[in-house]
């Protein structure tokens, strides 16, 4: 007799912010969300965060637990980073972010 799966895992397309910072000021970052989440704060509340590092230069020095901390006090989840190389990738998943 054959048992009852208990799960389904398959993918699946979903639409999620993206962050692409330009620069590594994170307070210059912080600022711009500040003034992005005031103008729709419900759209960004709990909003799955994917951050795309691949506009910085190769090797540009990034404080990526600050920017992860930075985005999840103005509501975001951030669950993934893209780009920026084999240590940040190393780093992110250290932070417990998915790697894309």
């Amino acid at each position: 007799m054959a048992e009852t799966p208990s799960f389904r895992l398959k993918g699946s397309l979903v639409t999620l912010s993206i962050l692409k910072p330009l620069n590594t000021d994170l307070p210059a970052i912080e600022a711009g969300l500040e003034q992005r989440v005031s103008q729709a704060p419900a759209l960004f509340d709990r909003a799955p965060l994917l951050i795309d590092l691949a506009d910085l230069p190769a090797g540009t020095p990034l404080d990526l637990p600050e920017l992860k901390a930075l985005v999840a006090r103005h509501g975001f989840v951030p669950v993934a980073v893209r780009g920026g190389g084999e240590a940040m990738a190393t780093q992110a998943a250290a932070l417990g972010l998915g790697v894309l």
